[in-house]
């Protein structure tokens, strides 16, 4: 099952905390993931923009996108997200993706430290996403 990750990896994701999440979310339960379906790692997504900001279509870049399901899972390692700036950027898009209808799951390198943080993360994204799994159907 590595050897189909890596490849994703080099190419398609920007950070190791990005890997992590996807591998969490993306992989069957035999390999401990919960098996979402069909997840694109740092895609473009084309949003309308704020009407009060002239309206319009809006690039933005999720890290991992879940289409089926419009939701976005954002990964925030300490390395990029140490700066007011990014944080600030960041809850504008996760406003867009809001008004876009697209619920928003942020990841944190603590929430995949812990074996228990990882489990409450995989609980938290299975309710935004309606998914209808149970922790014991992992």
């Amino acid at each position: 099952m590595a050897r189909r990750i890596l490849p994703l990896a080099k190419e398609r994701f920007a950070s190791p905390l990005e890997v992590a999440t996807y591998a969490i979310l993306a992989l069957p339960p035999r390999y401990g993931g919960i098996s979402f379906p069909a997840p694109e790692n740092n895609p473009s997504l084309y949003l309308d923009g704020p009407s009060g900001m002239g309206g319009g279509r809006i690039e933005v870049i999720p890290d991992i996108l879940f289409p089926d399901m419009k939701m976005v899972s954002e990964c925030d390692g300490r390395a990029f997200h140490g700066f007011e700036d990014s944080c600030v950027l960041d809850r504008s898009r996760w406003r867009n993706y809001s008004l876009n209808g697209y619920s928003v799951m942020p990841v944190t390198y603590a929430d995949l430290a812990r074996l228990d943080s990882s489990d409450d993360l995989i609980e938290s994204v299975i309710a935004a996403a309606g998914h209808g799994l149970s922790k014991g159907e992992r």
